[in-house]
């Protein structure tokens, strides 16, 4: 477990705001990372068998050239679950996340 970064906060505060909806991320918010070679996180609010579902999604382009989907995922109450990234190769993520600047192709889900 460890505390969610910056980057992860403003990409969830984007996608967030996709899909109209306001989540409160506190500063300190601790996080389980799921898939380290992807980058994906899970609240630790978030029990592991709870059910979460996806409200938004964006895409950026790894380092390699190759797209990467990031979408939120919120619990059933709406709170925080899953910020998932997923490289569409299935191979783990070269770059650090991306700024806000270069996400794109955001769609409410």
């Amino acid at each position: 477990m460890r505390q969610i970064k910056e980057s992860e906060k403003r990409i969830i505060e984007a996608l967030s705001k996709v899909a109209n909806i306001s989540i409160d991320i506190i500063t300190g918010q601790k996080v389980w990372e799921i898939n380290p070679e992807m980058g994906s996180i899970r609240s630790k609010s978030c029990r592991k068998e709870q059910p979460v579902k996806a409200i938004s999604t964006c895409e950026y382009t790894d380092t390699d050239g190759t797209p990467v989907v990031v979408t939120l995922l919120l619990t059933e109450d709406g709170f925080f679950g899953e910020l998932d990234f997923w490289k569409v190769t299935d191979e783990p993520i070269i770059g650090d996340h991306p700024s806000i600047s270069s996400l794109k192709n955001f769609i409410k889900i």
